[in-house]
C-alpha cells in the first residue's frame, strides 16, 4: 500500500499511466525482490504495474527516481513515521500507522489537497464552556491536479482489473490499494471514494502469520462492506481528475442503431439511489408521418407513385423537434417504399 507514493515520484518525473515500464527480475546490493506469483510480465504499462502490485516494478522505478525524493512525497502528503532509506521501501518495510496511511490516501480523493486526520473537534464542559477547539487550518494543495487524474486513473484500474477487485462497490467509482507483508502477518486495503477515505488494517495483535490473509481478501471485502452502507444516500460522483463515467452503462446502446438520424442524449440517474439503475439515454421521439397508416393511405400513396422513373417518391415527413432533419424526399434505387420497389 506504500507503491502509491513511488507512482506518484513517477509521475512527478514524467511519466503517465501508459509509460512502459519492465517486469524482470532485478537484484540490489544482494537483495533480489520477487513478485506474488512468482512470475515475470516483461513490459507493461504504469498502470498495470501499480493495478497489479508488481513488486520489480515499483522497485525499478525507485532505483530510476531516487528514495529521497519518494520519501519527500510521503511527507508530503503526512506520512509522519520515520521512513528507513533502502530499495525495499517501495515495498513498504517501514513500518506507518494506519491512520496516516489512510491520511495520505485523502489527498487523491480530495483533488490534491492534504487532510490532516484528526478525533477531536472539540472539548467543552458541563456548563457549556468551550475548553477547546480545534484550530480551522488550511488545506494544502499536495498533488498537482494533473497528477490526480492519474493516480485516480491507476488505482481505480487496481479495482477494477487488479488486486482490489473484491472491493469494488456496486454502484460509486472507487479506487485504492492492496498491501500484504511478508508471511501474512499483515493485510492491508486503503481506498477512497469522492466522498469518503478508508483504511483496513487485518492482523493479529501478537504479530503471529495468518492463514494466507491477503490485502485483496479479507480487508478488501471489509472495506466494501463499510464504503457500502456509509454511502447509503449518496450521489454518484465521478472521482476528482477523471471522466465522468456512470455505472451500468449499456455496452452497446440500441437507440443509434434504430434511429440513425437522431442524436441519443445522455441522461444522468438522479441523485437518489433507487433511481441509478434507470435508462441512461433517453431518445428524442421518433419522427413519425403525420397522417395514419392504412388501407387507404397506402392505397392513395401507391396510386401517386410513376410506374417509370429513376426514384419512387415517399411521403415528406415533418419533424416534430425544431432543426431536426427531416427523411429525403426520394428514396434511392433498390430500397422499398409502401409496397413498391424499383427492379
Amino acid at each position: 500500500s506504500f507503491k502509491p507514493f513511488v507512482y506518484l515520484a513517477a509521475l512527478e518525473a514524467g511519466m503517465t499511466p501508459d509509460s512502459t515500464v519492465y517486469d524482470l527480475p532485478v537484484s540490489m546490493a544482494g537483495w533480489s525482490p520477487r513478485n506474488d506469483n512468482g512470475q515475470y510480465r516483461g513490459a507493461v504499462t504504469l498502470r498495470q504495474g501499480l493495478s497489479q502490485s508488481i513488486n520489480t516494478v515499483a522497485v525499478r522505478l525507485q532505483y530510476d527516481i531516487g528514495v529521497k525524493r519518494i520519501v519527500t512525497i510521503a511527507q508530503r502528503l503526512g506520512i509522519k513515521s520515520e521512513l528507513r532509506p533502502g530499495p525495499s521501501l517501495a515495498l513498504g518495510t517501514s513500518e506507518v500507522s494506519l491512520l496516516e496511511m489512510t491520511g495520505a490516501y485523502t489527498a487523491f480523493a480530495n483533488s490534491g489537497r492534504r487532510v490532516d486526520p484528526h478525533i477531536i473537534k472539540r472539548v467543552r464542559m458541563s456548563s457549556g464552556r468551550v475548553l477547546y477547539v480545534r484550530p480551522q487550518v488550511a488545506s494544502q494543495i499536495a498533488i498537482a491536479p494533473v497528477h490526480v487524474g492519474s493516480m485516480n486513473d491507476m488505482l481505480n484500474a487496481a479495482l477494477v482489473t487488479g488486486t482490489g477487485r473484491r472491493a469494488a462497490l456496486s454502484l460509486h467509482p472507487a479506487a485504492g490499494k492492496t498491501g500484504t507483508t511478508q508471511d501474512f502477518r499483515d493485510a492491508w486495503f486503503i481506498g477512497y471514494t469522492a466522498h469518503l477515505a478508508g483504511g483496513v488494517w487485518v492482523g493479529n495483535d501478537h504479530g503471529r502469520t495468518m492463514n494466507n490473509v491477503r490485502g485483496g481478501s479479507l480487508p478488501a471485502m471489509i472495506w466494501r462492506e463499510i464504503m457500502t452502507a456509509a454511502h447509503q444516500g449518496r450521489s454518484i460522483v465521478a472521482l476528482p481528475g477523471t471522466a465522468s463515467t456512470t455505472p451500468h452503462l449499456p455496452r452497446d446502446p440500441p437507440i443509434a442503431a434504430r434511429f440513425p438520424l437522431e442524436q441519443p442524449r445522455p441522461v444522468l440517474p438522479s441523485k437518489p439511489q433507487d433511481q441509478a439503475d434507470t435508462a441512461i439515454f433517453q431518445p428524442r421521439v421518433p419522427l413519425q408521418p403525420r397522417e395514419r397508416i392504412e388501407a387507404e393511405f397506402i392505397s392513395r400513396i401507391l396510386s401517386e407513385a410513376p410506374t417509370s422513373g429513376s426514384s419512387i417518391p415517399v411521403p415528406q415527413f415533418t419533424p416534430d423537434v425544431p432543426g431536426d432533419r427531416a427523411f429525403p424526399r426520394f428514396a434511392p434505387d433498390g430500397i422499398m417504399s409502401l409496397g413498391a420497389r424499383r427492379p
